[in-house]
């Protein structure tokens, strides 16, 4: 089974991450109430995954990854952040961490970032499965991030999307491009919430353009929120050229 190491200077919170960790299917070794003793503890059970806090006191989160990293460049660590601390998340993957869980944590957040850092798929049918056959694509080109949502996308792969979409907002200054040409009825009802996403990457100070060449998506997408900004053929063109 899975060994976790609950790093938290909050007991209640501890607690609560061990109980949703616990009924996930996962087993939690050991808990920390600060930076310092998860080093100790990380040393002692040598856990699969730690999910470490930022803000405690002795020592933070941030310090706490560069120690163990340093010691053990095969940790796994998880962090577990508020929406206010995106730049210290991005501080801590660029040092070693591997993922981030936004509070408040849910199981199916669990669930999903740990397979992730694990490397389970389960959904792939065979190895050679094409990354046509994806329901979404990202692709970073230059200084812009292309959001590709293909027709096959359902209301299933919002958890993987709004995933990926939390750890791409690490970005400074991101700017994205979402292409929802290829979408058709059957995609409508997950497109609120993508939208809902792209919200918070604009209220997050980033930059987002969206392409839709049909007028009624346009319309659709429109009424979701008046101030999204949409680019043309002319412009999906020219970023398919700097592709090339």
């Amino acid at each position: 089974m899975i060994g976790v190491l609950i790093v938290d200077d909050s007991r209640p919170m501890r607690m609560k991450l061990k109980k949703m960790i616990e009924q996930s299917g996962y087993e939690v070794v050991a808990e920390a109430e600060n930076g310092l003793a998860a080093f100790v503890a990380y040393e002692k059970y040598r856990p699969d995954i730690v999910t470490m806090d930022i803000t405690m006191p002795v020592m933070d989160g941030i310090t706490a990854v560069k120690k163990i990293i340093k010691k053990f460049p095969e940790a796994t660590i998880i962090m577990t952040t508020s929406h206010g601390e995106k730049s210290m998340v991005f501080e801590a993957v660029q040092n070693g961490a591997k993922h981030y869980l936004i509070k408040p944590v849910t199981p199916e957040k669990i669930v999903e970032v740990f397979d992730k850092v694990l490397g389970v798929n389960k959904n792939k049918t065979s190895d050679s499965e094409n990354t046509d056959t994806e329901p979404f694509l990202i692709e970073r080109i230059q200084s812009f991030f292309c959001i590709q949502i293909r027709n096959s996308f359902k209301s299933k792969h919002l958890t993987k999307f709004t995933v990926d979409m939390e750890k791409l907002m690490l970005e400074i200054d991101l700017t994205v491009i979402l292409d929802v040409s290829d979408i058709g009825p059957d995609t409508l009802t997950p497109l609120k919430n993508i939208c809902d996403i792209m919200i918070n990457i604009v209220e997050a100070n980033g930059h987002v353009s969206i392409y839709a060449p049909n007028e009624d998506l346009r319309n659709t997408i429109f009424q979701l929120n008046e101030n999204f900004k949409f680019i043309t053929d002319d412009d999906i063109r020219e970023i398919r050229k700097i592709k090339k």
